[in-house]
C-alpha cells in the first residue's frame, strides 16, 4: 500500500483497513486507526527593515502567534532562489537577525520562507520578501573623480 505525499491533511482521523484472502476462502483483515499530526497554526512572520543594503544592513526577521501542542517549536529563515535553498537561521528562538546577498531583478527582491515545526515534524511555512540592493558609495565616487580630473586618470 502506498500513500501520496501530501494526502493526509493534519489533525483528521484515518483508518486503514486491509482485507486478504487465499483461493481457498480463508481470509484474513486488519485495520489500523490514526490522526496526522497538524503543523503550527495561527502565526505570522515579519521582516524589518523591508528595504536595505547588501552587506550593511542586518534584517530582523521574527515570529508571532504561532501554537502547537507539540512544543517546543523551531523556526528556520531560508533564504530561496528559484530552487536553491540557504539556510540563514535554525533554532528555538522565534527571531533572528540576518545578513542578505543582494536581491535579484530590477527591484533587488529577496524571497524568505520561514518554516515552523513543531517537535513531530508538522511544518507550516510563512513567505516574506524584503529589498536588498547595493549601497551606493557616492563620496568614494566624488574622490576617485575628482583625482582622476587633477591627474588626468586614464591617460
Amino acid at each position: 500500500m502506498v500513500i501520496k505525499k501530501h494526502s493526509l491533511h493534519g489533525n483528521t482521523l484515518y483508518k486503514l483497513v486491509v482485507i486478504g484472502s487465499l483461493p481457498n476462502g480463508i481470509y484474513g483483515r486488519a485495520s489500523y486507526t490514526f490522526q496526522v499530526n497538524a503543523p503550527p497554526t495561527d502565526g505570522a512572520c515579519h521582516a524589518k527593515p523591508r528595504v536595505g543594503h547588501v552587506l550593511t544592513t542586518h534584517y530582523k526577521v521574527w515570529c508571532t502567534g504561532w501554537h502547537d501542542p507539540d512544543a517546543p517549536l523551531k523556526y528556520e529563515i531560508i533564504h530561496v532562489q528559484g530552487t536553491l535553498e540557504s539556510l540563514l537561521y535554525y533554532g528555538g528562538d522565534a527571531e533572528a537577525t540576518v545578513s542578505l546577498p543582494l536581491g535579484d531583478g530590477q527591484n533587488y527582491i529577496i524571497n524568505i520562507t520561514v518554516r515552523i515545526s513543531d517537535r513531530l515534524g508538522a511544518v507550516a511555512l510563512f513567505r516574506l520578501q524584503v529589498q536588498v540592493s547595493m549601497k551606493v558609495q557616492l563620496s568614494l565616487y566624488c574622490v576617485v573623480l575628482k583625482f582622476c580630473f587633477v591627474h588626468r586618470c586614464g591617460h
